[in-house]
């Protein structure tokens, strides 16, 4: 698959078939994109983030143009037309899905993050009082106390 862009010239005749392109390459990237989210490879989804805001850029180009413009398709082949609401059923479909695994890979990242936030404050806090829980709470002859780490926490995906 060739990633395109959106042309700096009017739509010509051949704007439907640039449409249709455009569409597809998204619905693909989308797609990729959800499959990386289901198995959590997060870490493999920059070139594809990537490649979906620049052709997100270039379809949104071509949707106002046609917004400002819808003489453009008066003359579109029915068979065209068809094949670009289907791929936008299909786009819509793979779109939710996209903010479904997303708001999910989130959650689970907050909750990863508030175990890591939880488990460094219980390490923190000093035990006082008799008995095992204030071992550890003062220094022993000849040994240093532990100093204090300080965690910083990045919320990003």
């Amino acid at each position: 698959m060739q990633i395109v862009t959106a042309p700096t010239t009017p739509p010509g005749p051949h704007f439907v078939e640039f449409l249709i392109d455009l569409q597809s390459q998204l619905l693909h990237i989308i797609d990729a994109e959800n499959g990386l989210l289901r198995d959590r490879k997060y870490n493999e989804m920059a070139k594809v983030q990537s490649d979906k805001h620049r052709i997100t850029a270039a379809y949104e180009t071509q949707i106002k143009a046609l917004s400002e413009n819808p003489m453009l398709a008066q003359n579109w082949p029915a068979e065209r037309k068809e094949k670009l609401r289907d791929l936008t059923a299909r786009f819509d479909k793979v779109a939710r899905d996209n903010v479904i695994l997303l708001q999910a890979a989130q959650r689970v990242n907050a909750r990863v993050l508030e175990a890591i936030r939880n488990a460094a404050m219980d390490q923190k806090q000093e035990h006082k009082g008799y008995g095992n829980l204030a071992k550890g709470s003062l220094p022993q002859a000849g040994k240093k106390r532990e100093q204090a780490v300080s965690v910083t926490l990045d919320q990003r995906l």
